[in-house]
């Protein structure tokens, strides 16, 4: 008889595998982190600018279609700045 019962018993389930083990450290640590305020204010600061980034490169990717809406858009915002084109 052991000097210390630690009441251990052998696992009879099913076991889930590594990834589902790595899935629940990495899910209970990152909820651990977002309930300090701090790291919450830097997710959503990070999305944000994240979010900003795409529609400016978005915008940007659209002035190189010769036929989109930003294209056009911008042909019309100063019509007086126009030259007329020379032969």
């Amino acid at each position: 008889m052991p000097l210390h019962d630690t009441s251990y018993q052998h696992w009879e389930g099913v076991h889930l595998g590594l990834w589902r083990r790595r899935f629940v450290i990495a899910s209970n640590s990152l909820l651990r982190c977002l309930q300090t305020k701090p790291m919450g204010h830097l997710v959503i600061i990070c999305w944000v600018l994240a979010l900003a980034m795409a529609a400016v490169l978005f915008l940007i990717g659209q002035l190189l279609v010769s036929d989109s809406i930003v294209v056009q858009w911008a042909g019309n915002l100063n019509p007086s700045s126009r030259t007329s084109p020379t032969c």
